[in-house]
């Protein structure tokens, strides 16, 4: 399965998903406008704005809060990226050491053993366990 880096931008999905997390809350304000139009005879001009305000603010609010929208899948891990080195071997599983800290690590299915010492990268993560690749780059 190949891996699509994030562009940066909300897809449709992401979208459709952030809009229908908003349906609750907008049934809620709908009731409750019509519960005052109804019970109090409130004005439909404040009523209407009222009801705009609150899909501007979901409108606004989207802009800071799609990432969190996304599915797992297109959400890059803030790791990936990240070089270190094996520090056991990795075969499939095993450590590494980046920045510092040791992680969980395995390599991608299908792909070469990995000896401790070799400098690989991160290629991304599945949990808290991060997918390694030798770092064809050596530092020298």
């Amino acid at each position: 399965m190949a891996h699509n880096p994030p562009s940066g931008k909300a897809s449709r999905g992401t979208i459709l998903r952030y809009a229908l997390f908003q349906v609750p809350g907008w049934l809620l304000v709908g009731a409750g406008l019509w519960a005052l139009r109804h019970w109090f005879a409130a004005d439909p001009a404040v009523l209407a704005a009222i009801a705009a305000f609150w899909l501007a603010k979901d409108f606004v609010l989207y802009f800071f809060t799609w990432k969190a929208y996304q599915p797992p899948g297109e959400t890059a891990h803030p790791m990936a990226g990240a070089k270190g080195f094996a520090a056991t071997d990795i075969d499939p599983e095993g450590r590494v050491r980046i920045r510092h800290e040791t992680w969980q690590a395995r390599t991608a299915p299908g792909a070469p053993f990995i000896p401790g010492g070799t400098p690989i990268r991160v290629a991304a993560a599945k949990g808290l366990t991060l997918i390694v690749e030798e770092d064809e780059r050596k530092e020298g």
